[in-house]
């Protein structure tokens, strides 16, 4: 089974897109050594993730990443086990907003269920809050 979890976090006020290139360049180095993949979202101060891989590893690398002052406010999205994953031969991606925009809809709206609808730019539970700027629908 593949564990996934996906989630978002605020970049801190220092982060350009050369702190992306590094933090790309990290996990393309270091995931294939914990079978972790995914893909990366960076717009607007806000970063969204997608992690697959083994459960221990993927929750050991979160608890990393919500250390990492690079970041702030982490929030998760969804967690699920699985057969397959959805991105298995990327180490990390990280897709052009442009391209993203519709490909993140797609795979969130695939997760919709009782307890979590994403409709156009609101996350809704039985509470019906919103949780963040809806930059990626």
């Amino acid at each position: 089974m593949i564990f996934r979890l996906i989630y978002t976090s605020m970049a801190s006020a220092s982060i350009k897109e050369p702190n992306i290139q590094d933090i790309l360049k990290a996990a393309r180095a270091n995931n294939p050594n914990v079978d972790l993949t995914g893909v990366l979202l960076f717009h607007d101060d806000t970063f969204l993730q997608v992690l697959e891989g083994p459960k221990n590893a993927v929750l050991a690398l979160v608890a990393k990443i919500e250390t990492d002052p690079r970041n702030h406010g982490l929030i998760e999205i969804f967690r699920e086990e699985s057969e397959a994953r959805i991105f298995p031969d990327w180490s990390m991606a990280y897709v052009p907003i442009d391209t993203a925009l519709v490909s993140v809809r797609k795979v969130i709206e695939s997760y919709e269920s009782d307890v979590i609808q994403v409709s156009y730019g609101r996350m809704e539970d039985k509470t019906d809050v919103d949780i963040r700027k809806p930059w990626f629908l």
